[in-house]
């Protein structure tokens, strides 16, 4: 029962244990009860949270009768909460009550761990809850292991003992009675663990708080007062203070290269790992003087630790496997879609592991190679695109349904799987630099035709710009026809070439036939000239191109004005026409001017900005969000003429195309992070998992 004021029960079974116990003792243990009672239902805050979660998943499912499913849920546990709290607080309660009377009715403190299972008699979704709870066990151990520490240093002293192994409110057993109260309600396993990692993330900030009333309360009743508290914060906290396992690690840009950096210490290194998970005697392996140890390396101690039994082995194997899956779930290099289908691998990862502990060590595991193959062809999967109607998701999807369908324990399939992934990305990888080089070509003839028509607009406004105002005519078919003409000349034979020098002159000609004449001299080889042009003009726009009928009405208003010429006859002014200089080169408004962004909501200055998107390498893929979905693009062509980037998808198609400011504006912002697709899936993981590993807090007691 509960706790009623001052009165406390340690439960009926185990009377004798608890009146064994010294008054002061007693005492101590019915103050830490009554803390116990406040605080466990505070685990709850977070069913407000999962309940939001539960809701988005029902708006996206297709199905009624999955919505349905969801609501439901929803509705009880909204209806009971407060009957969840109080019978989550009892199985808590019991456990502390039992804990006390049956360590001392034992005699020691070695009492069995009641979660105490074997890795081969579990089902997969068993195994999914059970890795939920030992990542909640792992985060604790990050976020209040030292807490905790000192709190079994005290209990154990409670029951006169040097330790406890055992102590009831281990996170891993109070999440396993929040999945005792919980089953009745839904046996959904997706449902579920969406509970477990709501209740990783909010209530672990709770059981710190709680560790650290009980310590302070044990330490009034002059429980161990002079244990050395380490670096224990004196303020409970208030918010959630654990962290995804992406933002305890460094991120990828700012990541020191892991090899020169821990290339000088492997002993080290080789006690790091095994001391987070808790092994305690670790041989060095046949690679420890390695250059450049991975983790690889590293976790070649746990299949060494002959030590230990089987179980533990395996609960190591499940802690390093939920590690790297974390990763993967938060890895920004793999589209989101495609972490989700990889998730599902977490299990069969897991089974090599603890059959195979080569794969803990052999860099080349044919397991490992298959993680990587499947993160190297999801690179550039547009998130929108990532659907049943998409070849690389479908191939992705159907090596891990083969693998959840036909492993067990004969490598092979990881062998013939990898086989077959391989000759699926030289496809992909051909398909896509044949339609990346389509897209390029096109992108470079568009430029070479802004590059042409400038060269020509440049040509005319030379020619043109010494008159004030020039017969309609002229420049109607400059317009209409002669431009094009001096385009088509210019990206077929080139500048200087002996059709383009012949273009520029019938255009020199053209205005030449249109000025006033009033020395006989011009006028007479006007009559000379104007045969020879007419016939160029007709040649040259006789082409279907051109709109004929305004071809001919052209040539006939030019003729009006050659008559007039050879009279000597000025034009009168409606058949004038002012002249406006066509845009050059030099008129292109480079967009190199960023856009004005708070000074607050700046990731990086704008020259830094401004130099990152300048100096992008040609085939560099970023993560690109903003209004629409995340997507990654590859940068695969920049214009000399203008400073456009070309971005394309995994598909060789065009994705987008960026002005140097607009590309800036993205990095200065932190809405484009460049991803190394060099580097592979594992290597990053591990380089991750390392330094996760190096800045846990130091444990130690003084």
């Amino acid at each position: 029962m509960l706790a009623n004021n001052n009165i406390v029960s340690f439960g009926t079974h185990h009377a004798k244990g608890a009146e064994e116990l010294s008054p002061q003792n007693k005492k101590a243990i019915a103050s830490c009860r009554v803390i116990l009672t406040s605080y466990l239902p505070k685990c709850f805050v977070f069913l407000g949270d999962l309940d939001d979660t539960l809701f988005k998943l029902a708006e996206q499912d297709k199905k009624n009768i999955e919505q349905s499913e969801h609501f439901n849920i929803m509705r009880q546990l909204r209806r009971q909460q407060s009957n969840l709290e109080n019978k989550f607080t009892q199985l808590v309660l019991n456990d502390f009550d039992d804990f006390f009377s049956v360590a001392i009715n034992a005699g020691s403190s070695k009492t069995s761990s009641k979660r105490g299972w074997k890795l081969s008699i579990l089902n997969n979704d068993d195994l999914e809850e059970e890795i939920a709870i030992t990542r909640i066990a792992i985060k604790s151990k990050d976020v209040f292991g030292n807490e905790f520490a000192q709190l079994s240093r005290r209990f154990a002293h409670l029951i006169n003992a040097k330790t406890i192994s055992n102590n009831p409110l281990a996170a891993a057993s109070i999440a396993a009675h929040f999945n005792d109260i919980t089953s009745p309600i839904t046996s959904n396993l997706a449902i579920k663990l969406q509970a477990y990692k709501q209740f990783e993330q909010h209530a672990i900030s709770e059981l710190k708080n709680l560790c650290l009333h009980l310590n302070d309360e044990l330490i009034k009743h002059q429980i161990l007062p002079n244990l050395a508290q380490g670096n224990r914060s004196q303020q409970y906290s208030a918010t959630p203070s654990t962290q995804s396992f992406a933002e305890s690690t460094a991120s990828s840009s700012n990541m020191v290269n892991y090899k020169s950096e821990y290339g000088q210490n492997t002993s080290t290194l080789f006690d790091q790992l095994p001391r987070s998970l808790n092994i305690d005697d670790v041989s060095q392996t046949k690679n420890g003087n390695a250059a450049a140890p991975e983790l690889d390396g590293l976790l070649v101690a746990i299949s060494q630790a002959e030590s230990q039994s089987v179980s533990v082995v395996d609960q190591e194997a499940i802690n390093v496997i939920a590690l790297l899956f974390e990763f993967i779930l938060e890895d920004k290099v793999i589209p989101a879609p495609i972490r989700k289908i990889m998730a599902r691998l977490q299990i069969p990862i897991l089974k090599v592991a603890v059959n195979d502990k080569k794969f803990f060590y052999t860099r080349n595991h044919p397991a490992k190679r298959l993680l990587n193959n499947l993160a190297k062809i999801s690179i550039g999967c547009h998130q929108q695109r990532c659907s049943q109607q998409d070849l690389i998701h479908n191939k992705i999807e159907m090596v891990v349904t083969t693998i959840l369908s036909e492993f067990d324990t004969d490598m092979s399939v990881f062998v013939k799987l990898n086989i077959q992934l391989k000759q699926f990305i030289e496809q992909q990888a051909q398909s896509s630099i044949v339609a990346e080089q389509r897209t390029v070509k096109e992108n470079e003839g568009q430029e070479k035709l802004i590059a042409a028509q400038q060269e020509v607009n440049r040509v005319i406004n030379e020619r043109l710009s010494p008159y004030s105002y020039l017969p309609k005519v002229v420049i109607s078919l400059i317009d209409d026809g002669w431009t094009h003409i001096l385009r088509l000349r210019l990206l077929q034979k080139g500048l200087g070439s002996p059709e383009w020098t012949n273009s520029v002159k019938v255009l020199d000609q053209l205005i030449w036939s249109v000025l006033p004449k009033q020395d006989p001299n011009d006028r007479k080889e006007l009559l000379q000239t104007i045969p020879l042009l007419v016939k160029e003009l007709k040649s040259s726009l006789a082409g279907a191109s051109f709109n004929q009928a305004k071809i001919r009405a052209h040539l006939e208003a030019l003729q009006t004005c050659h008559i007039q010429c050879v009279n000597g006859d000025n034009l009168q002014q409606e058949a004038l026409q002012a002249f406006e200089r066509r845009p050059e080169k030099n008129n292109i408004i480079r967009q190199e001017v960023l856009p004005l962004i708070p000074t607050e909501k700046k990731i990086i200055s704008d020259e830094d900005a401004l130099e990152k998107a300048t100096t992008l390498k040609i085939g560099t893929w970023l993560e690109v969000s903003g209004e629409n979905l995340p997507r990654q693009i590859k940068l695969s062509w920049r214009s000399n003429l203008t400073g456009y980037c070309l971005f394309v998808s995994h598909h060789g198609l065009k994705e987008a195309e960026l002005s140097l400011a607009e590309l800036a504006g993205l990095f200065q912002k932190g809405q484009a992070q460049i991803i190394d697709q060099f580097e592979s899936l594992m290597d990053r993981a591990h380089v991750s998992m390392m330094t996760a590993i190096n800045n846990q807090p130091d444990e130690s007691e003084n």
